[in-house]
């Protein structure tokens, strides 16, 4: 009897644990309609901190000055020595007044980035990057589903291969490390591609990953 009732209480814990394992697992698979509405939220905030740059340029405050100074993201704290005002600052209310918010649940794995040395070839000035959002490590499914939304007829996502280092913006423009994809992410704005090989930003490389971009700041030609 007493190994009967071992032999029950331990398939019980079994089933138990293949449960939760389940669970664990079904909470990060993203349903088509939860990575529609991830894309949705990523391409409005980057919208958004374009408008709150445009809004704190309007002022007359020198692109050197922007600072995305927050408290959230853990590489950097993205201070800006030009910047000594809260005028200046993206995400305060007396700047560009853009509301911090973290990249949507199991849509991404990491925070967003700002980087001055992603140049975006035929979108911008010749020989500098301007200010370009990175999200790395993005779900594969979201990915997909922000090109969708972006308008990109990709058959796949595009890929860039190599060495890719990016530092995180201080106020200076650096000159720029052209991505192309091939020449199928030429000109555009945003988009979502993979990095293959070396994705460094800010000192930490995620190797291969999905990484959404956008163009936030563009530097005249």
């Amino acid at each position: 009897m007493f190994f009967i009732l071992l032999g029950v209480v331990l398939f019980a814990a079994l089933s138990f644990v293949i449960a939760r394992g389940m669970r664990s697992q079904s909470t990060k698979a993203l349903t088509r309609q939860q990575a529609t509405l991830a894309a949705s939220d990523i391409i409005d905030f980057a919208q958004d901190v374009e408008r709150g740059i445009n809004k704190i340029l309007s002022n007359g405050i020198s692109e050197n000055q922007i600072s995305f100074e927050n408290s959230a993201t853990t590489i950097s704290t993205y201070a800006n020595a030009n910047c000594t005002t809260d005028n200046c600052k993206v995400f305060m209310p007396d700047g560009g007044g853009v509301s911090w918010r973290n990249p949507p649940q199991d849509a991404a794995n990491m925070n967003w980035h700002f980087t001055a040395s992603h140049k975006i070839p035929g979108y911008g000035g010749t020989g500098h990057a301007g200010i370009v959002l990175h999200l790395p490590q993005v779900n594969k499914s979201v990915c997909e589903q922000i090109n969708k939304q972006l308008g990109h007829n990709f058959s796949s996502i595009p890929t860039f291969s190599g060495t890719n280092t990016f530092p995180v913006f201080d106020g200076t423009f650096p000159t720029g490390e052209s991505v192309t994809c091939g020449g199928s992410c030429a000109n555009m704005q945003s988009a979502c591609i993979q990095f293959t090989g070396t994705y460094n930003i800010g000192g930490t490389n995620y190797g291969t990953s999905y990484v959404f971009y956008s163009g936030v700041y563009v530097i005249p030609d």
